[in-house]
């Protein structure tokens, strides 16, 4: 059977179509899309686009000049066989257009060759910004000033600036006013007030392209719809931060009459603390008591900062080397300058300090079980006990003979004595009386470097206080931790507490809080202490 067939004869040599610097072959990107495969901007890459397809097997990198020079690398990919990836040992300058020569054997998939064809190649290589600021803290303007490495289209880069604000929706600020110092040079001054700059973090960024449109960017940020989201991803090269807050609009005195939650005070050895939010340098401190003159103090707390936000007036640092303040009212006055240059006067807080509240121990009348929390002031057993209904004050001590200690009011004198003739902080005592009247005794408080109280126990019964580390407390029963917290560390079988009321022992365990102002009967198998 005659059949036709139609055949179709290749017999023309492949051409050179164009060139273009700075495309490359990216063997990390997708190949379902041929053309995303080549990316732009290596300076020693440049690509040569041929009229039809190349057997490969015939491309090398002596087939080539460009610019006279014969490149280190020639190759093509099936995937796009139009296209020889040259690479060159020195990089293209930015505008470069050098032309591309065929100088050796070059076949096409029919076999058809060609030794010869040239084409002058485009400008495929981006421009490169540099740039820089003129400050990364203000609380006034910035100038940026800006270089190219090659003409710029529009003769000067596009410069937005992102901000925190943007964050919570506001748009970029786009700044004019660029002053062309030079053919490939600018510089702008951005004006926290003209561009509507917010106090924060604010980052540039540079934009623009060359002649042939190859597009730059310069400043790198993470964002959502043209917002600044992440500032650690910013370009921290092109990133400023505007702070025209005060000093003083973010300053915490302590102790503070003007906070209901701290003064009067009864510690007649505060430290005295000024909190900055941020770092500063004090530029004048003084401190007056009552209406006493305002005394320098500006070297006492600069020696007391450790990382110029806190700084502290302690003890022995008072007007004078004093280690302890006089009743009454006291006020710290600070100026202070931050990192910025914003300048704060004459910030002050004052403080009362007023006598310590006596310790009100309730009694009923007949037997107490009771304790103090801390240790009084004069510890004499009538200097304690000062109510003339107590007619006896027991406690048992298993450190000496008897265990039992007693004090009795004596008729003729009026007084309490016997084997008991000091109270203090670590034993619990059984109070006798016949009326209502409290017990009534200062207990000042813990001391500055001091360690804090402890209370010994022996094996076998012991009667204990139950004592308040804080020092605040100023009146009993107020609970305070469970009775196994409490005793934590020490071996103990039985924890008893009297009720007053009842004339009845109670047996406590576990989370069962303990009370300030109580005694406790307490049985340990094995020597230890008691850390409240």
């Amino acid at each position: 059977n005659d059949q036709d067939h139609n055949v179709s004869v290749d017999q023309v040599a492949p051409d050179i179509d164009s060139a273009e610097t700075g495309t490359f072959w990216d063997t990390s990107k997708d190949t379902d899309d041929k053309t995303s495969d080549a990316a732009d901007d290596d300076v020693n890459a440049i690509v040569v686009i041929f009229d039809e397809d190349l057997d490969g097997s015939t491309v090398d990198e002596a087939d080539f000049t460009v610019g006279g020079i014969t490149p280190i690398a020639a190759e093509v990919f099936s995937d796009v066989p139009t296209k020889v990836f040259i690479t060159m040992a020195g990089a293209f300058d930015p505008d470069d257009t050098p032309e591309v020569k065929v100088v050796g054997n070059i076949s096409d998939l029919a076999g058809n060759n060609t030794a010869v064809g040239e084409v002058d190649a485009d400008d495929g290589i981006a421009p490169t910004f540099t740039a820089a600021l003129s400050a990364t803290l203000t609380l006034d303007d910035v100038l940026l000033t800006i270089t190219a490495n090659e003409p710029i289209s529009g003769n000067v880069p596009s410069i937005s600036v992102f901000t925190d604000d943007t964050i919570d929706g506001g748009d970029e600020q786009t700044i004019t006013g660029i002053k062309v110092t030079g053919s490939e040079t600018w510089e702008v001054t951005i004006d926290i007030d003209d561009d509507n700059l917010i106090d924060g973090l604010n980052a540039v960024v540079i934009t623009g392209s060359d002649a042939q449109g190859n597009p730059v960017t310069l400043g790198t940020f993470t964002a959502d719809a043209g917002k600044l989201v992440d500032a650690d991803d910013v370009d921290g090269t092109l990133t400023f931060t505007v702070d025209t807050t005060a000093p003083g609009l973010a300053l915490d005195f302590t102790p503070d009459d003007s906070d209901s939650n701290e003064s009067p005070i009864s510690n007649a050895s505060p430290f005295v603390q000024v909190a900055f939010a941020e770092s500063v340098t004090l530029t004048a401190a003084t401190f007056a008591s009552g209406d006493g003159d305002e005394v320098d103090i500006l070297a006492a707390l600069n020696a007391s900062t450790a990382d110029n936000e806190l700084f502290v007036l302690a003890p022995g640092n008072y007007p004078g080397g004093a280690t302890t303040l006089a009743l009454g009212e006291h006020t710290i006055k600070v100026s202070s300058v931050d990192a910025a240059g914003n300048e704060s006067e004459d910030d002050s807080a004052s403080f009362t300090i007023e006598e310590r509240d006596d310790f009100s121990l309730p009694l009923i009348a007949g037997w107490n079980l009771v304790s103090l929390p801390g240790a009084p002031a004069d510890p004499s057993i009538n200097a304690v006990i000062t109510v003339d209904e107590v007619g006896t004050v027991i406690t048992y001590d298993p450190t000496v003979a008897g265990n039992f200690l007693t004090a009795v009011r004596d008729s003729s004198t009026g007084r309490l004595s016997g084997s008991l003739t000091t109270i203090d902080a670590q034993h619990g005592y059984w109070v006798n009386t016949t009326s209502f009247d409290p017990i009534e005794v200062f207990i000042p408080p813990l001391p500055a470097a001091t360690l804090p109280p402890t209370v010994p126990v022996f094996e076998g019964w012991n009667l204990i206080s139950v004592v308040d580390v804080s020092g605040t407390i100023t009146t009993d029963a107020p609970d305070l931790t469970g009775v196994a917290t409490y005793l934590a560390g020490v071996d103990f079988s039985k924890v008893y507490r009297y009720n007053e009321l009842t004339g009845t022992f109670t047996a406590i365990s576990g989370t069962t809080p303990v009370q300030v102002g109580e005694g406790l009967w307490v049985f340990v198998t094995a020597d230890g202490t008691i850390t409240p």
